[in-house]
Parts: structure tokens; sequence; C-alpha cells
């Protein structure tokens, strides 16, 4: 799977609509908002707050978050999800942020508990 415009949400309306009626993960790393949609399709949204740190540690953040998700083939179609990354994403260890990720895709019903070890998803 790439991540082409498509697996994306590009929309600010499309933003709003996850944040407002979408079931929330919280977490000292990361917030996930996670919504259906009627596309058939899961697509991925990335709100990463200046807050967090210098441009260049904020894309080191989506990068890191687009490869998780694009490394997970075992998602269910039809979701929105929206992750807002917190400053103590960056110091932390990458399996810790690796794990907090799929966690909370388990949590939001978007993978499946026993399909995917949060060790087989890799940092590429």
């Amino acid at each position: 799977m790439d991540f082409s415009r498509k697996y994306r949400i590009t929309n600010t309306q499309e933003y709003r609509e996850v944040y407002r009626s979408g079931t929330w993960y919280i977490s000292p790393l990361l917030d996930v908002s996670a919504k259906t949609n009627t596309l058939g399709i899961t697509r991925l949204g990335l709100s990463v707050p200046k807050s967090v740190g210098s441009a260049h540690e904020r894309n080191l953040l989506k990068r890191r978050l687009r490869n998780l998700f694009i490394c997970i083939e075992n998602k269910k179609k039809g979701w929105d999800i929206v992750v807002i990354p917190k400053r103590e994403s960056l110091v932390t260890d990458f399996k810790l942020f690796r794990k907090t990720f799929i966690d909370s895709l388990h949590f939001l019903s978007i993978i499946p508990k026993n399909v995917i070890n949060s060790e087989d998803v890799n940092e590429k």
C-alpha cells in the first residue's frame, strides 16, 4: 500500500468531523480519533502542532506515523483516523511510540487485537 492522496484526509471539514464525532484514544504520546466513513477505504490525517517541535521534528513524527500506517496491512476498511502526536513522542523510544500507536488502533477497533504484534511493524 502507498500513501497516495486517496488514503489521506485533506479537507479541514473532514478533520473537524472526525474531531467532533469520532471516538478518542488519549495517551501521553499521542491522541487518536477515529470515525467510520462510507468510502470503503481507511484514511489517515495527521495534525502535528508547532508546540511539538521544530519543522524537522514534526516532519520526523509525520514520516514515522505514515510508515506505521502503511505497514499495518490488516486495517478494517471504512475509517477516518486523525493522529495528534504530543511533544513526548519525540523523546520516547520508537518501540514504545509504535506500541502506543498500534494499541490505539486496537482500542478503536480498527485492527484486530490478536492479529498483529507491535513488534512486527518496523521503522523504515
